[in-house]
C-alpha cells in the first residue's frame, strides 16, 4: 500500500491556485517564491515562501519540498526533504484551519513518506486512512478544488488495484468513485496535463474495455498542451513517457 500512496499522491499538486492565492499578497518576498518556484529552484522557493509565516507560504514551502523530494533529491536526501514538508503542511494548518490546499500538502508529503518507508510500515501505520482523511477535509473545504478530486480518484483506484488486504481494510474503495471524481477533476481542471495523466495511468485497469483508448487519447491530449513552468515540463516528460509506453 505504500507504493499506492505515493503514486495517488504525485496527483496531488498545487500550482496555479496556491501561486495564486500567493500572489495575492503582492510583494518582493512573494514574488522572489514565484520566480524560484517557475524556475525550478524549489529548495529556495520553499526558503522564501516559509519566510511570508503566512498559511498560504507555508503550504507552498512545503510543495517546493515535496517536489524537490519527488523529482530532483538524490535518495538519501529524500526522507528529511518529506519530513519538513509535512511540518510545514501541518503549521499551514494550524495557522489557517480553512486552507484547503494545506491539507492537500500534507496528504502528499504522507504518501511521499509511505513510499520512503515501504508497504509493510505504512499498513501498520494507518497512513491510507490518514491520507483519505486529508483529501476529504479539503474537499469539505473547496468542493471545486481540481487537485482534491484527482487525490481523492487516485485513493480509489489505488486501492481497488491494491490487492484483497488493501481492499479489506478499506472497504468503501470503488472504482465508480474513482471514476466519478477522475471525470470531474478533468471538468475542473481546464487542460492539465497531470490530471490527464494521472487519469490514464489507472484507465486501463478502471475499465477494462475501452480504458486503454481513453488513456492513451488523454495522453495525447496532454502531449499536445503548451508546456508552462518548470514543473509543467517535468510533467509533459511523464506524459510523454506514458504515451511511448502505450504505443
Amino acid at each position: 500500500m505504500g507504493k499506492a500512496l505515493a503514486r495517488w499522491l504525485k496527483a496531488i499538486t498545487l500550482c496555479g491556485a496556491l501561486l495564486a492565492s500567493v500572489g495575492a499578497r503582492s510583494d518582493d518576498g512573494v514574488a522572489a517564491a514565484e520566480e524560484a518556484y517557475a524556475e525550478g529552484r524549489f529548495l529556495e522557493c520553499a526558503e522564501l515562501a516559509q519566510a511570508l509565516g503566512t498559511s498560504d507560504g507555508h503550504t507552498l514551502a512545503a510543495m517546493c519540498l515535496a517536489l524537490q523530494a519527488e523529482y530532483l533529491a538524490a535518495e538519501d536526501d529524500k526522507p528529511d526533504l518529506v519530513a519538513r514538508a509535512l511540518t510545514l503542511a501541518d503549521e499551514a494548518i494550524r495557522l489557517d484551519p480553512d486552507n484547503a490546499d494545506a491539507y492537500l500538502q500534507s496528504a502528499r508529503a504522507i504518501g511521499l513518506h509511505a513510499g520512503i518507508i515501504g508497504n509493510l510500515r505504512a499498513v501498520r501505520q494507518g497512513l491510507g486512512g490518514t491520507t483519505r482523511d486529508l483529501v476529504l477535509a479539503a474537499l469539505e473545504r473547496a468542493p471545486d478544488n481540481p487537485e482534491a478530486h484527482l487525490g481523492l480518484a487516485g485513493w480509489h483506484a489505488d486501492i481497488v488495484a491494491a490487492g484483497f488486504i488493501a481492499r479489506a481494510m478499506f472497504k468503501d474503495a470503488n472504482k465508480a468513485d474513482a471514476v466519478k471524481h477522475y471525470e470531474r477533476a478533468l471538468e475542473l481542471g481546464g487542460d492539465s496535463k497531470l490530471v490527464r495523466l494521472e487519469y490514464a495511468r489507472r484507465l486501463p485497469k478502471l475499465d477494462r474495455k475501452g480504458g486503454r483508448e481513453r488513456a492513451r487519447a488523454l495522453l495525447a491530449e496532454a502531449a499536445a498542451s503548451p508546456v508552462g513552468d518548470f514543473h509543467d515540463g517535468l510533467i509533459h516528460e511523464d506524459v510523454v513517457r506514458e504515451l511511448a509506453a502505450l504505443e
